[in-house]
């Protein structure tokens, strides 16, 4: 999406959603962060737009964790974007269907960006998505995500079309 096509999305939420106040605006699909200039400028219109127009946007974003830094942390603790960490259970669970384009195993990066996020002050959760392989290990995989990683908040969800 280019930043034309998201402002007209944002106009759009804001003019049709009449009389509601809290506007719930989440970026997800593919990895946001590979478009993290685009998802900045997003975040800001909407907030100078909602304002304008009395309403209040909540922003969400699901991400891989991996591009997470430490000025993505500061944007989103500023800017309120509470951040979906997509990862599935323990790293056996986690590898078999996440690895990095060059099929290199990236649980420990991934592991070392969430110790990051969890000392900022950005609200977060995990995001397990649960394959028809993996549907045995849910208990195990959401007490390693509770013990292990310390997420206090996790978000179970099937995987669709598979």
């Amino acid at each position: 999406m280019d930043l034309v096509t998201a402002k007209a999305a944002i106009d759009f939420l804001i003019v049709e959603s009449g009389t509601y106040e809290n506007l719930e605006i989440m970026f997800f699909g593919g990895e946001p962060l590979l478009a993290e200039k685009l998802i900045r400028e997003i975040v800001v219109y909407a907030e100078n737009k909602s304002r304008s127009a009395g309403k209040k946007p909540q922003f969400t974003m699901t991400t891989n964790g991996l591009l997470l830094d430490e000025s993505l942390l500061s944007f989103s603790q500023e800017h309120h974007v509470m951040l979906l960490i997509s990862v599935d259970g323990n790293h056996e669970s986690y590898s078999h269907y996440r690895r990095a384009p060059d099929k290199k195993d990236v649980f420990d990066v991934l592991e070392r960006r969430v110790k990051s996020l969890q000392r900022s002050k950005v609200k977060y959760a995990a995001r397990m998505t649960i394959m028809p392989r993996l549907v045995n290990r849910i208990v195990t995989n959401v007490r390693y995500l509770y013990e292990e990683w310390g997420f206090r908040h996790i978000q179970a969800v099937p995987a669709s079309g598979v």
